[in-house]
């Protein structure tokens, strides 16, 4: 047996589990995402968490209840790569309703080098709570708009294998470990 860690998009992942490459795959993504269309695949979600804007705990807005992104407009953004991350999708859509695109500043899904830029002051970006660095200075504020949620879900394809098993105990321990359990 082998255990190995695969990064991809959440539709390519889909795919090689339907495939059969993969037995099991975490996906992250937006809440407005359909659910899964292939009935051979089983999806228990482990966690649901809002965006919030990652801002330097210097920053003007940093003390507000709630932030209108209409006010980080000029604001640089630290994005993702991928168009189809889903905190780039969530930033999309919420600066594209507050009437503006965002500024890029630079594109990166290393938590600790958009902590790093985002407390110098340089830039702002799109996050869950669960990922923000307490250590570093910033602070993770709700917006005026809606930003979504992220899900994050087990899926699995519905095999019967030498693996099922195994794959059935990883989802129990991670379900566990989210506290779904």
């Amino acid at each position: 047996m082998r255990v190995e860690l695969v990064e991809g998009d959440p539709l390519a992942l889909e795919q090689q589990l339907v495939d059969g490459a993969l037995h099991c795959a975490l996906l992250y993504d937006y809440d407005g995402d359909t659910a899964l269309s292939d009935a051979s695949l089983r999806q228990r979600t482990l966690e649901i968490e809002p965006f919030r804007v990652l801002l330097a705990n210097d920053h003007p807005l940093a003390d507000a209840e709630r932030v209108d992104l209409a006010e980080l407009a000029e604001m640089p953004w630290v994005r993702s790569r991928s168009p189809l991350e889903a905190s780039e999708r969530a930033l999309v859509s919420a600066t594209g309703a507050a009437g503006f695109e965002p500024k890029t500043l630079l594109y990166s899904e290393d938590y600790s080098l958009i902590h790093a830029f985002v407390s110098a002051g340089i830039g702002a970006a799109l996050v869950v709570p669960s990922v923000v660095d307490g250590r570093r200075a910033v602070v993770a504020k709700p917006t005026v708009q809606d930003l979504g949620m992220r899900r994050v879900r087990f899926v699995s394809a519905v095999r019967d294998d030498a693996l099922h098993d195994l794959v059935e105990h990883m989802e129990g321990l991670l379900m566990k470990a989210a506290g779904v359990l």
